[in-house]
């Protein structure tokens, strides 16, 4: 588990807010959308998800709309549950622009 944290710990892609006096913090509406996304691309209802990992339904829904920073464990457990990488949760979707096709 030590290297999942370090990875959550160092994780750096903008979708940290950085505050007076230089202090980064992790961006609480990224989690929450990937979450609603992977979620819903899943089938899963709040409270089945939320159930499957061990935690009641009222923090699962403050978790995915980024009114509470779910602790380490409680992310993984999340996540194991969908069947994504921590990364892929804290990671801002990035939009496609200018897509040309051919």
């Amino acid at each position: 588990m030590d290297g999942v944290c370090d990875d959550y710990a160092r994780w750096d892609r903008g979708g940290w807010d950085t505050l007076d006096g230089g202090v980064r913090m992790l961006d609480y509406s990224v989690i929450g959308k990937n979450l609603l996304k992977y979620r819903k691309d899943e089938g899963l209802s709040q409270a089945k998800l939320a159930k499957e990992s061990g935690i009641s339904t009222t923090a699962y829904r403050a978790i995915e709309t980024g009114k509470a920073m779910p602790r380490v464990n409680t992310l993984l457990a999340i996540c194991n549950v969908l069947g994504v990488k921590i990364q892929d949760v804290c990671s801002p979707v990035r939009k496609l622009e200018n897509v040309k096709w051919n």
